[in-house]
């Protein structure tokens, strides 16, 4: 009987959020070009690699832009740290 339950259930569920999940994957594809869903690769029990989707949040190929546009490390000195383009210097972490 538990079983019968728990397959209604998400059967029920899936039915409810098969709305807004279609929404979202329009409204992306509608609003950038490239897909709205991508395969991500993620270690599961005794360290088997799967397969999951998700939703793009970002342009494609921006990992290559990000690399592209990181602030130069060369010259810097130790606890400082680049936002906005600019040289941020960090505080010291607390010491216990």
């Amino acid at each position: 009987m538990k079983r019968v339950f728990d397959l209604l259930l998400a059967l029920a569920a899936a039915v409810v959020l098969a709305v807004p999940v279609l929404l979202v994957a329009v409204l992306v594809r509608l609003t950038s070009p490239g897909p709205a869903l991508y395969w991500s690769d993620r270690v599961g029990r005794h360290n088997a690699i799967f397969k999951i989707p998700k939703f793009r949040s970002m342009r494609v190929g921006t990992p290559a832009v990000a690399r592209e546009s990181a602030a130069p490390s060369e010259g810097v000195p130790p606890g400082v740290v680049w936002r906005n383009g600019l040289p941020t210097r960090l505080l010291a972490p607390v010491q216990f």
